[in-house]
């Protein structure tokens, strides 16, 4: 069956425990809160799965070629769009808050609604922001060599992210 699916599987035995076909897309998260799950599949359409009934409860097309990027505290969806190069804010029934062009790549740091994004930022080449994730405006923005990695870690307000040009 080549049907794309959700499937939840057992963290100490990898049985699978159930699977929904819902066309998701491997290049999006699949982000959860309590037993609700967040899925966009491969047309942008976000899917609302209840992980109880295994039904999925909500379609809502909010944005073609998005990838899901993560689901805040304050119930925004958190998306990329890898045609324009913008991360956006959404609430789950697709409703756009806040975009931010010329991003590169996102990471939701904890559940406090704070994302870093990496940026493409001539004559610079790139910088780091970090975004509040509610409003859409830069806490702070640096200028960084090298372009940001795909990973970051936050650790009692130390951040470590790489880039292809080492640590910064």
């Amino acid at each position: 069956d080549k049907r794309r699916r959700v499937v939840a599987r057992d963290a100490l035995n990898g049985k699978m425990l159930w699977s929904v076909v819902c066309n998701a897309s491997q290049k999006s998260a699949v982000c959860v809160d309590g037993t609700t799950l967040y899925v966009v599949d491969t047309s942008g359409t976000l899917r609302i799965i209840d992980g109880k009934s295994r039904k999925i409860v909500s379609c809502t097309l909010i944005k073609k070629d998005g990838i899901l990027l993560g689901f805040g505290k304050s119930g925004l969806i958190y998306m990329t769009n890898k045609v324009l190069d913008a991360i956006g804010a959404y609430t789950t029934s697709g409703r756009c808050i806040w975009t931010a062009p010329n991003s590169l790549t996102a990471f939701l740091l904890g559940d406090d609604d704070f994302m870093l994004v990496g940026e493409r930022a001539e004559p610079y080449g790139h910088r780091l922001a970090l975004i509040n994730g509610k409003t859409g405006k830069a806490a702070w923005r640096i200028n960084i060599t090298g372009e940001p990695a795909y990973l970051a870690m936050l650790d009692n307000n130390r951040l470590y992210l790489a880039t292809n040009e080492g640590l910064i």
